[in-house]
């Protein structure tokens, strides 16, 4: 279960809840219960037309669930992980998402469209209910210290395009990220921790229709060709029950 948000997303701020199953295979299928639900509470509630044992025909809203093919990973990105900043934020990168969620405030989320390892900087597009410039283009960069700790720095927040945000900022100079090297302050130390949770399924995949769709335990990401992502911020995972 989780709110909706992404600027491919339908109800955006209301809630969803995904339920899955294995076939006698081992085959995944998924189906979106709930896409619209008003808070956590109501999108943790079965749905009337939904049951798991006819996921092959009509369980899923009177459809069949969708099923998943694991596909291989798309990118890599070197920095991948769950971190803390000094001022508890919470700072997951994977290839696909950039996500900061400040305590008691909603996720700020960049969908990465490019990365740069030789240079240390990955570009993407805000969206999320707690991003700043929803639309616009963000580049963060990243540089390590000489003990191996990471340091961060979200160089553009509003570029206007990708072309744009893919350009060095003025202020920015990985050499001085211990003091003023992003924007006249220093780059953001970065601590690696534990995963937060943990889910079965993670994984990306495809489905019939050649959506891509990535689950973590944060983020369910779904992407149809020439659109832009459905994103479900994930605060409830059932492993018992399947959703």
């Amino acid at each position: 279960v989780g709110q909706n948000m992404g600027l491919g997303s339908t109800a955006v701020g209301n809630w969803s809840r995904l339920d899955w199953v294995y076939d006698e295979s081992g085959g995944l299928h998924l189906c979106h219960t709930h896409f619209n639900a008003a808070d956590e509470a109501s999108a943790k509630e079965p749905h009337a037309s939904h049951d798991h044992a006819l996921y092959a025909s009509s369980g899923c809203g009177g459809f069949a669930f969708s099923a998943l093919t694991l596909k291989p990973p798309s990118a890599t990105l070197s920095i991948a992980g769950e971190y803390v900043d000094a001022w508890d934020t919470s700072i997951t990168l994977t290839p696909l998402l950039y996500v900061s969620i400040y305590p008691g405030y909603k996720p700020s989320i960049v969908h990465i469209t490019h990365i740069d390892e030789a240079e240390g900087f990955l570009v993407g597009q805000n969206m999320g209910l707690g991003s700043t410039a929803v639309g616009n283009w963000s580049r963060l960069d990243w540089v390590y210290d000489e003990s191996g700790g990471l340091h961060l720095c979200h160089t553009h927040f509003n570029a206007a395009d990708e072309a744009s945000a893919k350009e060095p900022h003025a202020s920015h100079d990985h050499a001085l990220y211990a003091s003023s090297g992003c924007g006249g302050f220093a780059f953001s130390a970065l601590t690696l921790k534990p995963p937060s949770a943990t889910l079965s399924i993670a994984g990306e995949y495809v489905d019939a229709w050649d959506t891509s769709i990535t689950l973590t335990p944060l983020l369910y990401v779904s992407i149809y060709p020439g659109y832009k992502p459905s994103i479900v911020h994930i605060t409830h995972i059932d492993e018992a029950e399947g959703f």
